[in-house]
C-alpha cells in the first residue's frame, strides 16, 4: 500500500529515502524533490506479509468487500483472499496515518491526508500471482437523505439577499458530522463545541 502525503510549500534540502519496520509492517518514507525545484513530494509506503492460513478461510460476502479494508477483490475465484486482505490493509493504513501524523507534526506539514487520496494497493501470492484489487470509496450512509421543499431554493435566495449567513453552531456541526470517520476524537470534541455554542446562542440574554 503507498500513500502520496498531500503536501503544500514543503521544502527538502536533499532527497531522502528511510526504511524502518513497526508492527509488522515494512514502511518506505521518500522525500523526493520534484524537477520544478520548488515543492517536494513525500511517499510512504507499507508491505505486509500474512502466513497465517487461518486468515485465508471463506469471505462469506459479495466481491470479498470487507467493511474496515479499502480494496475488493473482483474475481469469484479470489474470495476466500479476502480476510487476508483486508486484515493486511487494515494493518497497513493504521501504521502509515502513525507515520503521517508524525511527519505532519515533526516537520510542520499543514494539510489533510485523506485516506484514498493518491493511494495504490498491490497484493502478491506467495507464488507470485498478483490479486486483482480493486479500490472502495468509504461511502457515508444517510447523507443522502435530505428533502427540498418546493420553495426550498426560492428561500435561499431570500437568506442570501437579506445577507443570513449559517449559524456558526451548524457550521462547526457539519465539520463534526464530515469528520465523524476520518477523525472521531476530533468530530466528538467539534461536536460538543457546536452544541454549546448552539445552546448559548439560543438561550436568553
Amino acid at each position: 500500500m503507498t500513500h502520496i502525503l498531500n503536501t503544500n510549500f514543503v521544502e527538502v534540502a536533499a532527497p531522502s529515502n528511510l526504511h524502518f519496520d513497526h508492527d509488522g509492517v515494512s514502511v518506505r518514507v521518500a522525500a523526493v524533490i520534484n524537477p520544478d525545484a520548488a515543492f517536494a513530494t513525500i511517499t510512504r509506503a507499507g508491505k505486509s506479509e500474512t502466513a497465517d492460513d487461518a486468515q485465508l478461510s471463506d469471505a462469506g460476502g459479495a466481491m470479498g468487500v470487507q467493511s474496515d479494508s479499502p480494496v475488493m477483490l473482483p474475481d469469484p475465484h479470489d474470495q476466500h483472499y479476502a480476510p487476508a486482505v483486508a486484515a493486511a490493509c487494515q494493518g497497513i493504513e493504521d501504521v502509515l496515518r502513525h507515520v503521517a501524523s508524525v511527519l505532519r507534526w515533526r516537520f510542520g506539514v499543514h494539510g489533510h491526508d485523506a485516506l484514498f487520496k493518491d493511494v495504490t494497493v498491490t497484493a502478491r501470492l506467495a507464488d507470485g500471482r498478483p490479486l486483482a484489487l480493486e479500490l472502495v470509496p468509504r461511502a457515508a450512509m444517510g447523507d443522502d437523505q435530505s428533502q427540498i421543499e418546493p420553495r426550498g431554493l426560492a428561500e435561499v435566495a431570500d437568506l442570501v439577499t437579506y445577507s443570513q449567513r449559517e449559524p456558526v453552531a451548524h457550521e462547526l456541526w457539519r465539520e463534526a458530522w464530515n469528520l465523524r470517520h476520518a477523525n472521531p476524537r476530533s468530530s466528538m470534541v467539534i461536536g460538543v463545541a457546536a452544541a454549546e455554542v448552539g445552546s448559548s446562542s439560543s438561550s436568553p440574554r
